[in-house]
């Protein structure tokens, strides 16, 4: 199976240029993600910072899953 994407340059390079770095973003996006779950679980941590890293986790990963993508 094969897939092209085409887009009208230069009126489209913003969306080309997101289309070529989608894979950049996904990987510091789970990144990120995992960054946040480490501290959590390894983390020495108030409860206060626990609290906002756990709903900064939870946002991104709803955010994500919501748009139809999934993270780990």
């Amino acid at each position: 199976m094969r897939a092209t994407l085409a887009f009208d340059l230069p009126e489209e390079a913003a969306e080309h240029r997101l289309a070529l770095d989608a894979p950049k973003y996904a990987s510091a996006l789970e990144d990120y993600v995992r960054w946040l779950r480490d501290r959590l679980k390894h983390g020495s941590l108030g409860r206060v910072e626990r609290k906002v890293l756990e709903q900064c986790r939870e946002a991104i990963v709803s955010a994500v899953n919501d748009n139809g993508l999934n993270l780990p």
